[in-house]
């Protein structure tokens, strides 16, 4: 077997194999198939590789590969028919392979090819018969010369199930088949597509199912959500499933619901000249001729008739049980026996070499109007992901790559009403941003309309409970609610134990300069605003450092949060936007990657003259602690106590001491079980439980730093003791300083489950990951399990790409290996490129330190080293020792 090629690029001839009748055979010779299949593989991959193909898919039974040459794609399809044609295969199988042959130029990326290239050659072998290779235009154009022009068949014209226009199509060889499975085989009316479909194979296969098993399917989804395309390829698919065929009906242009009835019977070629007023109505006579015909009709654009259309719709079902119904609207048609389909979005996949479908079509758009894009371009994710991957809004947005780059592009996304014009004229006038949700405005009440604007305050999604606290309007918010997810301008989002909902982003924007049209948009700022500080300041006296439950709630809400404090900030509210600010005191800066964002706000409010109160200065000292700015925590500490004492703030008091003697366990062990003490106390008199559980576990490494591991451990049992709710910031400090204390006393099996607690405990990723990990690595390095150590250097560096501390902390870890390998100078090396700010945890600084002097280490790097850097560095000089 020859070497697989590398993937060729330039103008490629595509060809696309599969087995006809796979599915039968399977079910009827299981055994024979597994046999025949793997021969069958055997043929097709040796054969195309010998001349020169790329195999770049292989799914089931089929094959799908790409040739530099046509000539070489042509003669490895003659070649593998007569191979697969001589075979002796098992009894009663017999293996029968399609074939089609296309060519031009599509995107390539890591090997994989996607585009409407490679989608015709699909659609080319589909229509064939098995050992019958189907030949496009484009491909018998390149075979001239090539091969003998006596092989290539004319087949005529032939139109495709992916609906384009009808081409002419060849058949290499000249074996007598049946008519090519195409469209012109069956009654229908279903309109030339101009483009492609991207992304909706999955979504085109469901919507099949249902219509196989149901009558009434509605496709619901927002303005530009591709219901329609989506609707004519499932058509596509089904016309051999109609024996009186499949008919598209377009209502969009209709102004009176009384109309559907006789353009319905017109598309199916029923008209109702016939009618002679035999006590039934027009509409009556209509939906008995169609409803006893073995036929499916599309009815498109329901939104603006949907009462009329769901009678129309109810009436041909009830006046017979052969016909079916798909239709697509923006609001589901509410009949008995209706199932409805929500069209998603396109998604941005970035495991595809693609992009996804979202980043396929952007790119083949952009193509086609004459831009240079690249599918590898991280702007053009950004730009599907900020349209909410809706394939209107994406089509017009590379539309615009011709006069500018997608980051050019991507910066002007705000003006997306004023940006996303042109592209073509639709049905109702040109297709623009604006006009579709124009559309779906006029299709609301009033009332909606209100709730609609009101609702755009939000940011990231909101409760019901929320939303009545924000909106006023004349009605019951829950009942509108529902209304308006019905008509796909709102959604719910799931992964949530409590239902949240929110709203595209088009959307969004759309309802905010209509809220701003109507002079509202102070108004329901701040009451947005009131609602935030309402919830965040209710809070108990015992979540000050944000339990489990009320973190994850914050976090649910950050983005109202962040708009909520600077709608504050620029109308005078600063204390509001303090109080915000502390309240998320621990839920912003553990592991969230917004540490400089958090910085900049709480500054802002101090400059913009704050209340200096001890939660405020609290929050600094905590931004100075995550963010790295180490001159500072001791200032900042100093000032909280100061003002903490003055004000009687007990718990700020608390807080603040248990983290001095958090940061000073590294350097003075003994002053900080002084501190960590005192807090404790304050925390008692408070009746703040997670300080106090802090301030006890805090002060273990100070035991530990004096060689007593029981002492140390017993500190943090009396912390558990509290009782602490389960998943809390306390908890994953309290078992991981059990975990270190644990293995300090060399049980060692103890520890590695406290550490797994740490991890379950942890409220946010990626710091408990962190703590967990980092004491699993020395619980490993103290037992020389060398290939645990590995395996944590390995995955810290994928925790975050920014993760500092992680890879730091398992580079100690790995030095201390080192050193019990006798590899001094090894360790040594190791030691002296760790910075020791990132190290995370008071015993890991401890064992750091005793290295620095055990190896006569110098003083540490002035720059840190970048954790791909520790990384690589660590790795290699585990690699190169005996270990």
């Amino acid at each position: 077997m020859a070497d697989q090629p590398a993937p060729p690029s330039g103008t490629m001839t595509f060809l696309f194999t599969d087995i006809e009748g796979s599915t039968r055979l399977w079910e009827q010779h299981p055994d024979g198939m597994r046999t025949a299949l793997e021969r069958h593989d055997e043929i097709v991959r040796s054969v195309i590789e010998s001349h020169g193909g790329y195999v770049f898919s292989t799914a089931g039974d089929s094959f799908a590969a790409a040739f530099a040459r046509a000539g070489d794609a042509a003669a490895a399809t003659v070649e593998a028919q007569m191979v697969l044609a001589g075979e002796v295969w098992p009894d009663g199988v017999s293996i029968c392979v399609r074939m089609g042959l296309h060519s031009g130029v599509c995107q390539e990326r890591e090997g994989d090819y996607f585009g409407p290239v490679v989608n015709r050659a699909a659609r080319l072998m589909s229509a064939g018969h098995g050992g019958q290779v189907v030949v496009s235009s484009t491909t018998h154009e390149l075979l001239a010369g090539q091969v003998d022009s006596d092989a290539l068949v004319a087949l005529g014209e032939v139109r495709l199930k992916d609906l384009a226009a009808p081409q002419q199509v060849w058949q290499l060889g000249d074996s007598d088949f049946g008519p090519l499975r195409s469209l012109d085989q069956r009654r229908h009316n279903l309109p030339v597509q101009r483009t492609e479909l991207f992304g909706r194979a999955g979504d085109v296969a469901a919507v099949e199912d249902l219509v196989a098993r149901q009558r009434a399917v509605t496709l619901t989804g927002g303005g530009g959500a591709g219901k329609t395309r989506l609707s004519l390829a499932v058509a596509a698919e089904l016309v051999d499933g109609f024996a009186d065929g499949v008919f598209f009906v377009d209502l969009s242009s209709l102004l009176d619901g009384s109309s559907i009835p006789d353009m319905a019977a017109k598309a199916a070629g029923l008209p109702l000249d016939g009618y002679g007023g035999s006590g039934q109505t027009v509409a009556e006579f209509a939906a008995e001729l169609l409803g006893r015909r073995d036929l499916l009709l599309v009815l498109d654009n329901c939104e603006h008739l949907v009462d009329d259309a769901a009678d129309f719709v109810d009436a041909v079902l009830g006046a017979g049980e052969m016909a079916k119904v798909l239709a697509t609207s923006r609001e589901a048609l509410d009949i008995d026996g209706e199932h409805t389909y929500r069209v998603p979005r396109l998604q941005v996949d970035p495991t595809q070499p693609s992009g996804g479908p979202a980043v396929e079509l952007f790119v083949v758009r952009a193509l086609a109007a004459g831009g240079e894009v690249d599918a590898s371009d991280p702007a053009i994710r950004r730009i599907c992901d900020g349209l909410d991957g809706v394939p209107l809004a994406i089509e017009l947005a590379a539309v615009q790559s011709t006069v500018m780059s997608p980051t050019e592009l991507e910066q002007h996304l705000g003006e997306r009403f004023e940006l996303l014009v042109g592209g073509r004229r639709g049905r109702r006038g040109r297709q623009t941003l604006q006009a579709v949700l124009d559309w779906s405005w006029d299709l609301l009440t009033a009332t909606e309309q209100d709730l609609l604007v009101q609702l755009s305050v939000f940011s990231g999604g909101w409760t019901l409970a929320a939303s009545t606290e924000v909106c006023e309007v004349d009605g019951s918010v829950p009942v509108l609610m529902r209304s308006l997810v019905s008509k796909s301008l709102i959604e719910p989002i799931a992964g949530s134990d409590t239902t949240r909902f929110g709203m595209l982003e088009s959307v969004r924007l759309f309802a905010q300069t209509r809220l701003a049209e109507r002079q509202g948009t102070a108004t329901y700022r701040d009451r947005h605003l009131d609602w935030l500080l309402s919830w965040v300041l209710a809070r108990p006296v015992d979540d000050y450092l944000c339990s489990g439950s009320w973190c994850s709630e914050y976090v649910g809400d950050l983005d109202n949060v962040r708009a909520g404090i600077r709608w504050a900030l620029e109308h005078g509210r600063v204390d509001d936007a303090a109080d915000l600010t502390t309240a998320g005191l621990v839920a912003w800066w553990s592991g969230m990657g917004v540490v400089g964002e958090f910085e900049d706000l709480v500054e802002r409010c101090v400059a913009l003259g704050a209340t200096a109160s001890a939660k405020l200065l609290l929050t600094r000292a905590f931004v100075a602690l995550v963010a790295g700015l180490h001159a500072q925590i001791e200032p900042r500490l100093n000032d909280t106590i100061d003002a903490a004492g003055a004000q009687g703030d007990l718990q700020s008091l608390a807080a603040a001491q248990s983290l001095r003697g958090f940061v000073t366990a590294v350097i003075a062990p003994d002053d900080a079980l002084a501190l960590c003490d005192e807090a404790h106390s304050h925390a008692e008199r408070s009746g703040a439980r997670q300080i106090q559980a802090l301030a006890l576990c805090w002060g273990s490494p100070s035991y530990l730093a004096r060689d007593d591991p029981t002492e140390a451990i017993g500190r943090c049992e009396n912390a558990l003791a509290l009782d602490l709710e389960l998943r809390s910031v306390a908890q994953e400090h309290i078992f991981a300083c059990l975990g270190f204390s644990y293995a300090a006393a060399g049980r060692y099996s103890e520890a590695q489950e406290a550490f797994g607690s740490a991890h379950r405990a942890g409220v946010l990723a990626p710091t408990s990951w962190e703590v967990s990990q980092a004491g699993q690595a020395f619980v490993a390095a103290l037992k020389g399990d060398i290939g645990v150590v590995r395996a944590l250097l390995a995955e810290a560096l994928h925790v975050s790409s920014s993760n500092v501390s992680g890879v730091a902390d398992i580079a100690i870890a790995i030095s201390c290996l080192l050193v019990q390998n006798d590899e001094r100078e090894a360790a040594a090396e190791l030691v002296a490129a760790i910075h020791r700010q990132p190290l995370s945890y008071a015993p890991i600084y401890e064992q750091y330190r005793r290295l620095r002097s055990t190896l006569e280490v110098p003083e540490p790097p002035k720059q840190r080293l970048a954790p791909q850097e520790l990384h690589d560095l660590a790795e290699r000089l585990l690699d190169s020792s005996g270990l």
